[in-house]
């Protein structure tokens, strides 16, 4: 039984491992082959400039912050307004979009470098 190269490209694309019958495909198939090398390589730039200096006494500060509130639960409809007070929460989630949107930047312009589709496969 065939595996459509969509399915199999987005198992890949997805991190999720390939059954027998996947790995197979990837051998015999040069798209999916050519995409699962792409997606390495884009996996790789992403995680060389994805590293985060944490400033010295930054975790002292951020004991000493919550050592000085008192001690409460918010109520549940207002946990995340609380949890979006934290300026290094707005920190992170900033960092989290730019690492999706340089993801994703990538990912097209290694599409339109190498069209992994042209040999018959799809997306």
């Amino acid at each position: 039984m065939s595996i459509p190269c969509n399915a199999v490209q987005e198992t890949l694309a997805w991190n999720q491992p390939l059954d027998e019958a996947g790995q197979q495909h990837v051998r015999t198939c040069e798209a999916c082959r050519s995409f699962g090398e792409q997606l390495k390589i884009l996996d790789a730039l992403v995680m060389d400039h994805a590293s985060v200096d944490i400033p010295p006494g930054f975790a002292d500060r951020v004991m000493a912050g919550l050592s000085a509130r008192p001690a409460r639960v918010p109520r549940a409809r207002h946990r995340l307004s609380h949890a979006l007070e934290f300026r290094s929460v707005h920190w992170v989630l900033a960092n989290i979009g730019l690492l999706v949107t340089l993801s994703n930047l990538v990912r097209f312009v290694l599409s339109l470098l190498v069209p992994s589709t042209a040999s018959g496969g799809s997306l």
